[in-house]
């Protein structure tokens, strides 16, 4: 995943088969670039953990994005469409 927070742009985020937690995790392992199982387990160095809020969280928290991880019947049928296209 490439860095994807330069400057304020509105971006909406609809997922499937990833929750909006492991969405934002992959987000912020790409914007501190720190490897997202070190995210996923709280198992960062001092360093890491100052470069997560540099680089990462303060700059997703100023970011409008939207996530919706609903996996409902009318979300389904549209994957299904699409991935038999």
């Amino acid at each position: 995943m490439q860095p994807s927070i330069p400057q304020p742009t509105s971006v909406a985020f609809f997922s499937l088969e990833m929750s909006s937690a492991q969405l934002v995790q992959r987000i912020l392992s790409a914007e501190s670039e720190i490897l997202m199982e070190k995210i996923s387990r709280g198992k960062l160095e001092d360093h890491e953990m100052k470069q997560l809020y540099k680089k990462g969280i303060d700059k997703l928290a100023k970011a409008p994005i939207f996530i919706d991880d609903t996996a409902g019947p009318e979300y389904l049928r549209i994957a299904r469409e699409n991935a038999a296209a």
